[in-house]
């Protein structure tokens, strides 16, 4: 599969970004407050989810941002 490294985001990168963000947030406040089930679900599944979608809406228009796919792996 080929990627984009540009440093422009359209607007599903934007989209893609947003969750991965929101799950960083969510799974933190979730260890603080002692949530493990919580910390798996924010942390490990809904990030798969938001992968999943970012390929599915990429494959029908253009290509992933190769920046975001190395932020994904690393987070």
């Amino acid at each position: 599969m080929n990627y984009r490294t540009d440093s422009e985001y359209n607007y599903y990168d934007r989209v893609f970004e947003s969750e991965i963000n929101l799950a960083i947030q969510l799974t933190e406040e979730s260890y603080e407050k002692m949530l493990y089930k919580d910390v798996l679900k924010y942390g490990f599944f809904q990030l798969q989810i938001a992968r999943d979608n970012y390929r599915e809406l990429c494959s029908e228009s253009e290509q992933m941002n190769l920046n975001l796919i190395k932020r994904f792996i690393e987070v």
